[in-house]
């Protein structure tokens, strides 16, 4: 693909000579007619030059860049090819960002073209202007969404909302995409991912966001860093789907374990994702408007961002749209406004690219935006001076250490940036050297790079490399020395660095790289909440605005840590495109009442106050439908080991899958579970809550035999509506447990979750009146860990298990617990009517919610609503049963062990050698692997609803029973 651009660039060359002016020509020979070629060093790579002259013009420049960076210098060389020809001199401006490249193609050129007679001072007298100056055209362009920038944050946006199939535009200032992510050296961090645990690496969205947040001094905001943890792991799934797989995991300074995700040749993570996010938008078909730079966000009347103002090469431009993506990088190029916040800063070396300048934050400013942070700007501490260039924070993970003037260590190289930069600045001279080995540099590719730039200093002895970086032999040869019997004893006694020691410092030759901190994030910017909304200062969302990666703030805080960036813009990057999707077109698919909902006039409550009859009929039809959901899996016969783990209580005899609303009195009335009393009557028929609501909750303890013949209904309209029988349109909640349990806290769910989690809940029977009730008393306790500690607090258990004498729980279908803490209720908040009540239209065209309760795998409506966001409804069904096939797979893992654990149990339990302390402390793991496994198993998804909870519960299942099982093999060993 390099040369292909090179190649396409020198075809344009010719059209530019074949136009150019002649006008300002000298009649005189100017050249020796021919073609001549020269070469100079590039950033990586020797680059070469062929000019192809006449008597008086330079008809053609064909340049071989080839082995230089494709994002930048690939892209520099074709564009010099038109500037050299249409200028007819050597002497053009450098491309931004591209130097290096800019500069060799340019010696290279001069010497061509002496070589072909040419005097260059006479050139360069005769330059002929690049490009036509004056007023330029305006050009309107409607469109969908704007995405502003194509780093990685905005390719990543770009992908989904292409995906998606809806109209965007991707404007780019800068004549190459990928932004500061092409500086990204290093990875990306992800937790609870299937390359760590194929790896065997132990790590969990927990401890991700803890170090993120102590890595960052406390000054993140912990939404947006649980968000980015919780969606790593689908986020390198992403990665995978578009073919930008990070398989090989190594550790980064502030991780508690490996954890920062890089390609598997280990080279440098940010352009290898550019080409990856490029070669994926080239085979959608996306074409990025390079050379445009925005300038101004357009709003309407009422504050709704619906435009952008942009700059181009040739025309400027207005795109109307209905939502804006904010994805311009920070401003960490920019001295004038980073010593702004940071005076102490002027002069400091920058590792960014050039077009990170804060045009995204200036805008949005504009616009009353909220910034948080923007005093907060890292410094990187592996920083070629010369060149800017940054070394990887993979060199330290692997194995480098650094040195001072004097030879010697003096910090723990994977301390947090802030850290090691700090200490650099402390040594004489503020700089230090990095110092590896060949064995690093031959499983690490991004050596080659600095390699082939000529910042390495090597030498066959550490003596030599002492000389060649004036320091003292000796003294550097004992600092290795004493690195490596670290690295053999696995202990830094002097610093205490405890990672990044996998393998010691002795193969020949030795290399070195000078070094010192430089500017390298600005870490504040716009603020934005966990679904990438732009906020403004009195903390409200700006309507059409979204951002996401470095031009926001908030994820970081004071410092942050090495992969983290990454993290950001992809996670984020996603997140903006899926909210931007989705409420785009939310005004126009709203339905009447729901859009509604909100108003408080009188007028609005009387027009919603009777529901059409051709709407009854519609829902009573679609009711009606719900006779097809019917079909019974026997999990005792699915799930052998079921019967094992649930020996003791009901069911283990009788374990199927419920049918639909219409048959649940019936398959109560048959179940093999025994039933003394009505409360296994609680959510099987409207009858039940009616007599509750009338009578008390002395109801529950009644005899089941006693309250069943009164039974005549199954669920229907006063469910969910109560005694307006949704003739009203509104919806009530009828079960009296959940406002004894909730309280206030009901009004923290939205009532078309809350209408379906009244039974779709985990629920208990009071032992002392045998009422329905449920575990928690507000939102945030609906974790299982939560409820666990819920139920341990009051001593409560659901049986005895025989044999194990171990008091277990048995979960019941916590369906809201898990929807509530998913990302579709979380970030979008959509409900369960969103994705189980498809919308349906009435012959006088009246749209109503169909009450056929239906999966969005089966309904052609749904499906097409959930490929807004997910591309396609191939690609839907595809995620969904992706997901749940890796959740079924790994309940079957799990629950295979957990009942090994049972029958080990027993045997401990019956043979005596074990005393009641130890076996209680078996129990209480037993107790709780069960709870784990059990919330998951129980959950009618199979993980479509909360897939990162479900295997969450999954992993501390099986983490609590390789606990409890290796308690047992210790003791039984004693």
């Amino acid at each position: 693909m390099k040369k292909l651009i090179c190649l396409l660039m020198a075809m344009t060359v010719m059209l530019f000579a074949a136009s150019a002016p002649a006008e300002s020509a000298p009649a005189e020979t100017l050249f020796t007619p021919g073609t001549y070629q020269a070469e100079a060093q590039g950033m990586l790579s020797t680059v070469k030059v062929l000019i192809t002259v006449d008597e008086t013009e330079i008809t053609t420049v064909l340049i071989d860049a080839t082995d230089e960076t494709e994002t930048l210098g690939g892209v520099a060389a074709g564009m010099l090819s038109a500037k050299i020809v249409e200028a007819q001199t050597p002497n053009v401006d450098a491309v931004s960002g591209a130097t290096v490249t800019s500069n060799a193609v340019i010696k290279a050129a001069t010497e061509a073209l002496t070589a072909a007679g040419a005097d260059i001072a006479v050139l360069d007298a005769n330059r002929r202007d690049i490009g036509e100056k004056g007023s330029k055209e305006e050009k309107v362009i409607d469109t969908g969404i704007v995405i502003i920038g194509a780093g990685g944050a905005g390719m990543t946006a770009a992908i989904m909302v292409k995906q998606a199939g809806k109209d965007f535009v991707l404007l780019e200032k800068m004549p190459y995409a990928g932004g500061n992510t092409t500086k990204a050296t290093g990875g990306m961090n992800a937790a609870e991912t299937h390359y760590q645990k194929e790896q065997g690496i132990e790590d969990s969205v927990e401890l991700f966001a803890a170090d993120t947040i102590k890595g960052g001094h406390d000054l993140n905001d912990p939404a947006l860093v649980e968000v980015m943890a919780k969606e790593s792991a689908n986020a390198i799934d992403w990665l995978d789907s578009i073919g930008a797989e990070l398989p090989k995991i190594s550790f980064s300074g502030g991780a508690s374990v490996n954890r920062i995700h890089a390609p598997a040749d280990g080279s440098g993570v940010g352009e290898f994702l550019v080409e990856r996010f490029s070669a994926k938008l080239d085979e959608l078909g996306v074409e990025t408007m390079y050379n445009t730079k925005a300038t101004e966000l357009l709003t309407d009347a009422d504050g709704k961002v619906c435009g952008v103002k942009a700059e181009g090469k040739d025309c400027n431009y207005v795109f109307n749209c209905k939502a804006v993506i904010l994805a311009t990088g920070g401003f960490g190029a920019n001295e004038e406004m980073y010593t702004q916040y940071r005076p102490d800063l002027k002069g400091t070396v920058t590792t960014n690219a050039p077009g990170a300048t804060g045009d995204g934050i200036v805008m949005a400013q504009a616009l009353g935006a909220d910034l948080v942070d923007i005093e907060q700007i890292q410094l990187h501490p592996t920083v070629e001076q010369t060149t800017s260039m940054l070394i990887t924070e993979s060199v330290r993970g692997d194995g480098a250490i650094l040195v001072n003037q004097s030879g010697v260590r003096f910090t723990n190289e994977l301390l947090t940036r802030d850290a090691v930069s700090a200490a650099e600045l402390a040594q004489e001279g503020h700089y230090a050297y990095i110092i590896f080995d060949q064995n690093l540099r031959d499983h690490l590719k991004a050596v080659e790079k600095y390699v082939k730039t000529g910042i390495t200093v090597q030498a066959d002895t550490i003596e030599g490399l002492a000389e060649q970086i004036s320091v003292d032999p000796a003294v550097l040869a004992k600092t290795l020395a004493d690195w490596n019997e670290c690295v053999k004893k696995q202990e830094d006694p002097e610093f205490g660095r405890t990672t990044g020691m996998n393998a010691d410092l002795t193969t020949a030759p030795y290399y070195a790289i000078k070094i010192a901190p430089g500017i390298h994030h600005t870490m504040g910017g716009v603020k934005i909440d966990t679904s990438a909304h732009v906020i403004n200062t009195e903390g409200k969302a700006i309507p059409g605005l979204y951002a996401a990666g470095e031009v926001t703030g908030g994820v970081h805080g004071g410092n942050r840590l090495g992969g983290n960036a990454v993290a950001d813009i992809v996670i984020f990057g996603r997140i903006a495109a899926e909210t931007a999707l989705a409420e785009m077109d939310d005004a126009a698919a709203m339905p009447a009442a729901e859009a509604k909902e909100e108003a408080t006039s009188e007028t609005a409550a009387a027009e919603a106050s009777k529901v059409p009859t051709s709407v009854v009929s519609g829902i009573v039809v679609t009711m009606g439908q719900n006779t097809e959901n019917n079909i019974v899996t026997d999990y005792l016969e699915q799930d052998p080991y079921l019967k094992n783990i649930y020996e003791g209580f009901g069911f283990a005899k009788d374990y199927s899958s419920a049918r639909g609303h219409t048959y649940t009195l019936e398959d109560v009335s048959k179940t093999l579970r025994p039933h003394p009393k009505a409360n296994c009557i609680t959510c099987k028929t409207d009858d039940f809550a009616r007599l509750v609501n009338t009578e008390g909750i002395g109801v529950y303890s009644m005899a089941f035999d006693e309250v069943m013949p009164q039974m005549k209904n199954t669920i229907s309209c006063y469910t969910c509506h109560g005694d307006g029988m949704g003739m009203d349109g509104q919806l009530a909640v009828t079960h009296s447990y959940v406002n004894t349990a909730l309280g206030d806290a009901v009004s923290e769910i939205p009532a078309a979750i809350l209408s379906c989690g009244q039974c779709h809940i985990e629920y208990y029977f009071t032992p002392s009146d045998s009422e329905t009730m449920m575990p928690y008393h507000s939102k945030a306790e609906m974790t299982p860990e939560a409820i666990l500690a819920y139920y341990d607090a009051m001593g409560f258990y659901d049986w005895e298990q025989p044999g194990t004498g171990t008091k277990m729980l048995k979960a019941q279908h916590p369906e809201m617990e898990t929807v509530l803490g998913g990302k579709h209720a979380a970030s979008f908040n959509l409900t369960c009517a969103d994705c189980h009540m498809p919308q349906a239209t009435t012959d006088d065209g009246i749209e109503y919610r169909s009450h056929y309760f239906v999966s969005p795998l089966q309904n052609e409506v749904l499906l097409n609503s959930c490929a807004k966001c997910h591309g396609s409804a191939d690609n839907v069904i595809s995620l969904v049963q992706t997901i749940q096939a890796k959740v079924t797979a790994r309940e079957t893992e799990v629950g295979n062990k957990l009942s090994g654990l049972k029958d080990a149990l027993t045997a401990a339990a019956a043979d005596g050698k074990l005393g009641a302390e130890e076996l209680d402390a078996v129990r209480k793991l037993h107790r709780e692997a069960q709870w784990f496994f059990d919330f998951c198993y129980v959950e009618n998804s199979e993980g479509a609803h909360n897939s990162a909870l479900s295997l969450s519960c999954l992993e501390t299942s099986e983490a609590k029973i390789n606990e409890a099982l290796t308690l047992l093999g210790e003791k039984q060993d004693t």
